[in-house]
């Protein structure tokens, strides 16, 4: 994330019912949104993600991007 210009990061832990839920927000103002874009489709994580029947949801705002990873508990 600091290589794509993202400056302020919040990170946010939950459990919700039998999930982790991991939340980062940050402001994307002066980043460089094609390669966050890059980072979050890379083969690699979405492989990871899948083995761990996970599921990530990114959100692109204008001035802020949320990602949030729910990893099922078993």
């Amino acid at each position: 994330l600091v290589q794509t210009g993202v400056s302020i990061c919040h990170i946010h832990l939950a459990q919700e019912k039998q999930q982790l839920v991991f939340t980062m927000q940050f402001d994307t103002e002066s980043s460089d949104i094609q390669q966050l874009n890059n980072l979050f489709h890379r083969h690699d994580m979405e492989k990871r993600i899948d083995s761990m029947h996970a599921e990530m949801n990114v959100q692109v705002h204008k001035n802020s991007t949320m990602v949030v990873l729910r990893i099922p508990l078993y």
